[in-house]
Protein backbone atom coordinates (compact mmCIF):
# COMPACT_ATOMS: atom_id res chain seq x y z
CA UNK A 1 0.00 0.00 0.00
CA UNK A 2 1.34 3.42 -0.93
CA UNK A 3 1.69 6.52 1.19
CA UNK A 4 -1.49 8.34 2.18
CA UNK A 5 -1.94 11.71 0.52
CA UNK A 6 -2.61 14.36 3.15
CA UNK A 7 -5.65 16.54 2.38
CA UNK A 8 -4.81 20.16 1.60
CA UNK A 9 -6.79 21.23 4.68
CA UNK A 10 -4.14 19.51 6.82
CA UNK A 11 -1.54 22.10 5.79
CA UNK A 12 -3.71 24.90 7.19
CA UNK A 13 -3.57 23.57 10.78
CA UNK A 14 -1.26 26.37 11.85
CA UNK A 15 -1.87 25.95 15.60
CA UNK A 16 -0.48 22.42 15.84
CA UNK A 17 2.25 22.00 18.45
CA UNK A 18 2.94 18.25 18.10
CA UNK A 19 2.72 16.30 14.86
CA UNK A 20 3.20 12.58 14.12
CA UNK A 21 3.10 11.56 10.45
CA UNK A 22 3.31 7.95 9.28
CA UNK A 23 2.91 6.56 5.74
CA UNK A 24 2.16 10.02 4.40
CA UNK A 25 2.91 11.67 1.06
CA UNK A 26 4.21 15.20 1.65
CA UNK A 27 5.10 15.99 -1.94
CA UNK A 28 2.04 18.14 -2.66
CA UNK A 29 2.24 20.53 0.31
CA UNK A 30 1.46 24.13 -0.69
CA UNK A 31 4.47 26.50 -0.90
CA UNK A 32 2.75 28.79 1.62
CA UNK A 33 2.57 26.12 4.34
CA UNK A 34 3.54 27.44 7.78
CA UNK A 35 3.35 25.42 10.99
CA UNK A 36 4.22 28.40 13.14
CA UNK A 37 3.41 26.73 16.48
CA UNK A 38 4.91 23.29 15.88
CA UNK A 39 7.56 22.25 18.41
CA UNK A 40 7.63 18.44 17.93
CA UNK A 41 7.67 16.61 14.59
CA UNK A 42 7.89 12.84 14.10
CA UNK A 43 8.17 11.49 10.54
CA UNK A 44 7.83 7.76 9.93
CA UNK A 45 7.79 6.01 6.54
CA UNK A 46 6.98 9.22 4.69
CA UNK A 47 6.98 9.61 0.93
CA UNK A 48 8.55 12.85 -0.21
CA UNK A 49 11.43 14.49 -2.01
CA UNK A 50 14.40 16.32 -0.53
CA UNK A 51 12.92 19.62 -1.68
CA UNK A 52 9.54 18.96 -0.05
CA UNK A 53 11.15 17.78 3.19
CA UNK A 54 13.33 20.89 3.40
CA UNK A 55 10.27 23.04 2.69
CA UNK A 56 8.34 21.34 5.49
CA UNK A 57 11.14 21.81 8.02
CA UNK A 58 11.61 25.43 6.97
CA UNK A 59 7.92 26.03 7.70
CA UNK A 60 8.41 25.12 11.39
CA UNK A 61 10.35 28.05 12.94
CA UNK A 62 9.74 26.91 16.55
CA UNK A 63 10.65 23.25 16.05
CA UNK A 64 12.53 21.80 19.03
CA UNK A 65 12.22 18.02 18.63
CA UNK A 66 12.60 16.16 15.32
CA UNK A 67 12.56 12.43 14.59
CA UNK A 68 12.99 11.09 11.05
CA UNK A 69 12.57 7.33 10.67
CA UNK A 70 12.18 6.44 7.01
CA UNK A 71 13.57 2.93 6.69
CA UNK A 72 10.41 1.85 4.90
CA UNK A 73 9.50 5.13 3.28
CA UNK A 74 10.80 6.82 0.16
CA UNK A 75 12.80 10.04 0.08
CA UNK A 76 13.73 11.01 -3.45
CA UNK A 77 17.28 12.30 -3.13
CA UNK A 78 17.83 13.10 -6.80
CA UNK A 79 18.49 16.75 -5.96
CA UNK A 80 21.67 18.40 -4.75
CA UNK A 81 20.67 18.89 -1.11
CA UNK A 82 22.68 17.32 1.68
CA UNK A 83 21.59 16.05 5.07
CA UNK A 84 23.50 19.03 6.49
CA UNK A 85 21.17 21.31 4.50
CA UNK A 86 18.28 19.60 6.26
CA UNK A 87 19.74 20.48 9.65
CA UNK A 88 20.27 24.10 8.62
CA UNK A 89 16.48 24.41 8.33
CA UNK A 90 16.02 23.77 12.08
CA UNK A 91 18.41 26.10 13.95
CA UNK A 92 16.33 25.97 17.15
CA UNK A 93 16.30 22.17 17.42
CA UNK A 94 16.97 20.66 20.87
CA UNK A 95 16.49 16.93 20.16
CA UNK A 96 17.34 15.23 16.87
CA UNK A 97 16.93 11.55 16.02
CA UNK A 98 17.67 10.33 12.48
CA UNK A 99 17.63 6.88 10.94
CA UNK A 100 20.30 7.01 8.24
CA UNK A 101 19.04 3.98 6.33
CA UNK A 102 16.49 5.08 3.74
CA UNK A 103 14.81 2.88 1.15
CA UNK A 104 15.03 4.44 -2.30
CA UNK A 105 12.74 2.43 -4.54
CA UNK A 106 11.66 3.40 -8.03
CA UNK A 107 10.53 1.64 -11.18
CA UNK A 108 14.13 1.52 -12.39
CA UNK A 109 15.50 0.04 -9.17
CA UNK A 110 15.78 -3.66 -8.50
CA UNK A 111 16.34 -3.38 -4.77
CA UNK A 112 12.94 -3.76 -3.10
CA UNK A 113 14.50 -5.87 -0.36
CA UNK A 114 17.62 -3.80 0.17
CA UNK A 115 18.43 -0.45 1.68
CA UNK A 116 21.32 1.94 1.44
CA UNK A 117 22.39 5.37 2.49
CA UNK A 118 22.64 8.25 0.06
CA UNK A 119 24.15 11.38 1.57
CA UNK A 120 25.53 13.84 -0.91
CA UNK A 121 28.99 15.18 -0.14
CA UNK A 122 29.31 18.55 1.53
CA UNK A 123 32.13 20.93 2.38
CA UNK A 124 32.68 22.23 5.92
CA UNK A 125 33.40 25.69 4.52
CA UNK A 126 29.79 25.89 3.33
CA UNK A 127 28.67 25.74 6.98
CA UNK A 128 31.08 28.18 8.57
CA UNK A 129 28.20 30.39 9.81
CA UNK A 130 26.02 27.46 10.83
CA UNK A 131 25.46 26.68 14.51
CA UNK A 132 22.97 24.61 16.51
CA UNK A 133 22.78 26.77 19.60
CA UNK A 134 20.12 24.71 21.37
CA UNK A 135 20.79 21.08 20.41
CA UNK A 136 21.38 19.02 23.55
CA UNK A 137 20.64 15.47 22.37
CA UNK A 138 21.55 13.68 19.13
CA UNK A 139 20.68 10.13 18.13
CA UNK A 140 21.80 8.45 14.90
CA UNK A 141 20.44 5.00 14.05
CA UNK A 142 21.80 2.44 11.55
CA UNK A 143 25.10 4.29 11.28
CA UNK A 144 27.54 2.58 8.90
CA UNK A 145 30.20 5.22 8.21
CA UNK A 146 29.14 5.33 4.55
CA UNK A 147 29.05 8.34 2.25
CA UNK A 148 29.85 11.11 4.69
CA UNK A 149 27.86 9.87 7.69
CA UNK A 150 30.91 10.32 9.90
CA UNK A 151 31.54 13.80 8.50
CA UNK A 152 27.94 14.71 9.26
CA UNK A 153 28.23 13.66 12.92
CA UNK A 154 31.55 15.50 13.26
CA UNK A 155 29.89 18.62 11.85
CA UNK A 156 27.10 18.39 14.42
CA UNK A 157 29.60 17.93 17.25
CA UNK A 158 31.58 20.95 16.10
CA UNK A 159 28.49 23.15 15.78
CA UNK A 160 26.52 22.28 18.94
CA UNK A 161 27.85 24.19 21.99
CA UNK A 162 25.28 22.84 24.50
CA UNK A 163 25.15 19.23 23.30
CA UNK A 164 24.96 16.78 26.22
CA UNK A 165 24.38 13.39 24.59
CA UNK A 166 25.37 11.94 21.21
CA UNK A 167 24.27 8.34 20.73
CA UNK A 168 25.38 6.48 17.62
CA UNK A 169 23.63 3.15 17.08
CA UNK A 170 25.58 1.17 14.51
CA UNK A 171 24.24 -0.94 11.70
CA UNK A 172 23.97 -4.59 12.80
CA UNK A 173 26.68 -5.77 10.41
CA UNK A 174 29.33 -3.46 11.87
CA UNK A 175 31.67 -5.35 14.22
CA UNK A 176 32.95 -4.25 17.64
CA UNK A 177 36.37 -3.20 16.32
CA UNK A 178 34.74 -0.82 13.88
CA UNK A 179 32.51 0.52 16.65
CA UNK A 180 35.62 1.29 18.70
CA UNK A 181 37.34 2.93 15.74
CA UNK A 182 34.34 5.22 15.14
CA UNK A 183 34.13 6.09 18.84
CA UNK A 184 37.82 7.01 18.97
CA UNK A 185 37.48 9.22 15.90
CA UNK A 186 34.52 11.06 17.38
CA UNK A 187 36.19 11.43 20.80
CA UNK A 188 39.20 13.05 19.13
CA UNK A 189 37.10 15.31 16.89
CA UNK A 190 36.51 18.99 17.74
CA UNK A 191 33.46 19.40 20.00
CA UNK A 192 31.84 22.74 20.69
CA UNK A 193 30.36 21.36 23.91
CA UNK A 194 32.75 20.60 26.80
CA UNK A 195 30.25 18.25 28.48
CA UNK A 196 28.99 16.06 25.63
CA UNK A 197 28.93 12.30 26.27
CA UNK A 198 29.43 10.27 23.10
CA UNK A 199 28.39 6.64 22.91
CA UNK A 200 28.75 4.23 19.98
CA UNK A 201 27.14 0.82 20.10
Amino acid sequence: MGNIRCPLSFFSLHQLTDLYLCDCDLEHQPPSTVFGSLTTLNLYEIGTSEKALLRLLSSCPLLKRLTIMCDGGTIDDSGDSTIADLIKCIPGIEYLSVLFFIFLISAEDDMSNESYVKIHSFQYEDYSDFILEHLNELEILHFSDALNELDFVKLILAKSPVLKKARILMWDEIDKDENLRILNILLSSPCASPVVKISVR
